[in-house]
């Protein structure tokens, strides 16, 4: 019988799942003494991260370093992440998002072709896609890739204008990394005020990054 090298598990915020991760015990059993303390994943953006294991009466967590991959790339409730044993310690991850579809983390930032002017210019944009679990009325999650490269660090708050030219002061969360993780304080009074409800479409474009304004 061939051993298997793939997993899966379904995110549940309820299990602490954002904070370590625990493999099967059925594939951990079969593979456990190939890993070292440590192994590697890899997801959409081909970068290895290198997470902790830790043993706990006879069960296998991933551990130190998973919950900034887990930041980093949006995870949340109701997501199922495919495992799939390579070697040399390493695991490419697929993600699955609440609706069933792989996430792609695609960035919305147009390239500039070869024939294209060096001096014209584009302000990065993002999309988020209101749903119950992902983007709740509480709080939007900014994509990690996207902050990382058009968003400056220790960026405490942010103000969104429409195209009225109203505007809303909008509170941050940052990661450990002081990227922005995602908007709290401030958006449920502009999901209210604009009367936006689960399954619209926000695309949020960053107008003046040295004033903080989307």
């Amino acid at each position: 019988m061939d051993i298997p090298r793939r997993f899966y598990i379904t995110i549940s915020n309820s299990l602490n799942h954002g904070i370590s991760l625990m493999m099967p015990r059925s594939f951990a059993k079969h593979w456990r003494h190939e890993f070292d303390d440590t192994v590697r994943v890899i997801a959409y953006d081909g970068i290895f991260a290198t997470i902790g294991l830790e043993e706990v009466r006879g069960k296998i967590y991933l551990t130190h370093g998973w919950e900034q991959f887990f930041d980093r790339h949006n995870l949340d409730d109701g997501y199922c992440l495919i495992f799939e044993y390579t070697e040399n310690f390493t695991f490419n991850i697929t993600i699955i998002d609440d609706f069933g579809l792989e996430v792609k983390y695609d960035s919305d930032v147009p390239e500039e072709s070869e024939e294209s002017n060096n001096s014209n210019t584009y302000s990065p944009v993002f999309e988020v896609k209101l749903t119950p679990r992902l983007h709740s009325h509480q709080k939007i999650y900014v994509l990690g890739r996207f902050a990382r490269q058009h968003l400056p660090k220790f960026l405490h708050s942010v103000q969104i204008y429409d195209s009225l030219h109203r505007n809303w002061d909008i509170t941050t969360n940052l990661r450990p990394n002081s990227e922005i993780h995602c908007l709290t304080i401030g958006w449920v009074h502009f999901l209210s005020f604009k009367e936006l409800q689960m399954g619209d479409t926000c695309v949020l474009l960053i107008l003046v990054c040295s004033d903080n304004v989307f």
